[in-house]
């Protein structure tokens, strides 16, 4: 907890001083042995269920939580998790029992609020030992309060869950915003109303009319003159992840060009991937802002400047995935191809220049109002994201139930005090430990 000062009538234990650690019954099974006896009991690990198995090694409510892995620094997962009824827990996952009525969600979620990097020993493999575990410092308030404290954590961070739910809806929204636009814009419809102004009108075309294709290859990997201190861009597919391209990952020298058969390809060229893996699912276009050479599996086209601009091109393309991905491409048995000869040959309505101008403005400006929301979604879910961790500070530092405090004096002192349930915790605890008796291992029991 640091030098944070907690509420006067809270306690500061140590972890094993509030709860009753049963990590005895714990029993880890390999995966050989596990598909012998599958079964309908929980089998529970580091972060979670990873197995149903035949019998069990727990029973009745507890908290598990992580001893070992990546988990206990990144905390992509609850570091901490409630378990109920009968259960198998392996060793990577410490077991623990709250005791004198302490609710487990307030247990939980402390674990949850924590960095446990001062706890946590190893760098390959981080661990959370027993012992570790065991002396984290633990704020206890009055049991009346924590109850208080958990069903506010349980409303609040339900609510953030929601609002983060929500946020993480946006891009897909978005996206679809963006490919209705561009379906919009290859139809017509985007300027539909500027056209019947302008008296103009679409007219059926096809590539193969208005573009030149280019294709691409790739220089002799053992001629070390066609790369070394090269600065031609050459692009291939993993450099199309963008949609406007100036440079790529791999480049290739003059000599390449002048001797290697490579072609440049000039600025404000349309680049579209034909040979891909991912060609099942998407249809890779972009646009190119500096001269750059290709490899095979991609194609350029090249607009004839009195029939279509660049931009609208691309933007044509980009709107025309769908029909192209069904009506030009081929599946392979590794990859998937567009098959070019269809791609030049597919018809489609087109504009005139100045349309096309005005479609490209259109579309530019609503993909930039997109942009804009997408940005402060971003800046949203970044702050929702932190919200939960800063309520998860503000409870364990009393500061969420500041208010109810003081309108519950009688059920914060007295018998009702931290100071008592701590008693009660450690006679409890002591009652526990001379009933206890050796605890039956769980059997494992092998299918017939």
């Amino acid at each position: 907890m640091g030098e944070v000062n907690l509420p006067e009538v809270w306690c500061l234990p140590s972890f094993d001083n509030v709860v009753l650690n049963v990590n005895g019954a714990r029993r880890p099974v390999s995966l050989k042995v596990r598909e012998g006896i599958k079964g309908e009991y929980p089998y529970y690990g580091a972060t979670g269920q990873i197995d149903t198995l035949n019998d069990f090694t727990h029973e009745g409510e507890h908290i598990l939580i992580g001893e070992d892995g990546a988990n206990l620094l990144s905390k992509s997962k609850d570091l901490a998790f409630i378990v109920d009824g009968q259960f198998w827990v392996n060793n990577h996952a410490h077991a623990v029992k709250c005791i004198a009525e302490m609710p487990a969600k307030f247990v939980a979620s402390y674990i949850n609020s924590l960095d446990l990097s001062p706890w946590v020993s190893g760098s390959a493999q981080p661990k959370l030992t027993k012992g570790n575990l065991a002396r984290i410092p633990m704020p206890l308030p009055p049991l009346a309060e924590q109850k208080v404290i958990a069903d506010k954590l349980d409303t609040l961070l339900a609510q953030v869950e929601t609002t983060k739910a929500r946020l993480d809806r946006i891009p897909q929204i978005l996206k679809t915003f963006r490919q209705s636009v561009l379906a919009a814009a290859v139809i017509g419809k985007l300027t539909e109303e500027w056209r019947g102004a302008k008296k103009v009108s679409f007219n059926p075309a096809r590539l193969k009319a208005i573009t030149a294709i280019s294709g691409g290859k790739t220089p002799s990997k053992s001629n070390s003159n066609y790369w070394e201190g090269g600065d031609i861009p050459w692009v291939s597919p993993k450099d199309m992840k963008t949609d406007l391209i100036a440079s790529s990952q791999d480049k290739i020298t003059k000599e390449a060009i002048d001797t290697g058969g490579m072609k440049l390809v000039p600025s404000n060229s349309i680049l579209v991937v034909t040979r891909s893996g991912i060609l099942a699912h998407s249809f890779p276009v972009a646009r190119t802002l500096a001269p750059v050479t290709i490899n095979q599996d991609i194609k350029a086209l090249v607009p004839n400047l009195g029939f279509i601009s660049p931009e609208f091109l691309f933007y044509l393309l980009k709107g025309l995935e769908r029909r192209i991905l069904e009506e030009c491409s081929k599946a392979g048995t590794t990859v998937s191809s567009v098959e070019t000869s269809l791609l030049m040959n597919l018809e489609f309505e087109l504009p005139s220049l100045e349309e096309q101008t005005e479609i490209v403005r259109r579309v530019e400006e609503l993909f930039a109002f997109a942009d804009s929301i997408e940005q402060k979604a971003n800046a949203a879910l970044e702050r929702v994201s932190n919200l939960t961790q800063s309520i998860l500070a503000k409870a364990f530092r009393g500061e969420l139930t500041a208010d109810w405090r003081a309108a519950n004096p009688d059920l914060i002192t007295g018998e009702n005090s931290a100071e008592a349930l701590l008693k009660k915790i450690k006679a409890e605890r002591e009652a526990l430990a001379s009933k206890k008796k050796p605890k039956k291992k769980a059997a494992v029991r092998k299918k017939a």
